[in-house]
């Protein structure tokens, strides 16, 4: 995608921010191409929609960062952001998932989920640092072989299994977090080895 193809006034802006230009005439390819980290709203502050379209997301092709918030994610959205090879780090905040069962990313090293409904039929992606917030989450759509840090915070998990064979694991925090197994029993008690660092109090205080 072309830098003129671009048509929300939104995402304009967020090129000029990041580039430091008064104008979006004045950015150049060159300038688009050295933007690695982008961060997109579906929703004004004052509560209106935004006009960005994430298929626009095309036109960085060396994104590595990537903040997401008040979408109502489409297929098409997902097959946008899955292009993004390069992308390490992606948070989705306050966005829906309905309809969505994968995201197809791969290498990521962080994936982070705040506020985000719908998720209980999502495949996560493979990623390092796993970290959910205010969220409903599926075990079954979680591979633990491959977290090395998993937060699940002020959550709720549902058809959880086990972690206490996971030796990839370092750190397992369930600060705040309802857990369920897939007979819809609470699991008070979660088993990990010992090397991992292992927290679930009643309650997760943000910084």
């Amino acid at each position: 995608m072309k830098k003129e193809e671009i048509t929300s006034k939104e995402l304009k802006q967020c090129i000029c921010l990041k580039t430091g230009k008064l104008n979006f005439s004045e950015v150049t390819d060159e300038d688009i191409e050295n933007i690695t980290e982008i961060d997109l709203r579906g929703v004004k502050f004052n509560g209106e929609p935004t006009d960005v379209i994430l298929s626009e997301l095309d036109v960085f092709p060396n994104l590595n960062g990537l903040m997401i918030s008040h979408f109502d994610l489409k297929a098409e959205d997902i097959e946008s952001i899955a292009k993004h090879d390069k992308l390490k780090v992606i948070q989705f905040s306050s966005c829906d998932f309905e309809n969505i069962t994968t995201i197809d990313l791969n290498n990521l090293d962080i994936l982070v989920f705040v506020g985000c409904t719908d998720m209980t039929k999502l495949k996560m992606p493979k990623s390092r640092v796993l970290r959910v917030i205010g969220s409903e989450l599926n075990f079954d759509g979680v591979d633990p072989s491959v977290v090395e840090k998993m937060l699940i915070q002020n959550s709720l998990v549902n058809n959880f299994t086990s972690l206490d064979s996971n030796d990839n694991l370092v750190e397992v925090n369930f600060d705040g977090t309802t857990i369920l197994d897939k007979d819809g029993k609470e699991v008070k008690d979660v088993k990990v080895m010992p090397h991992v660092s292992f927290s679930r109090e009643d309650e997760f205080l943000p910084e």
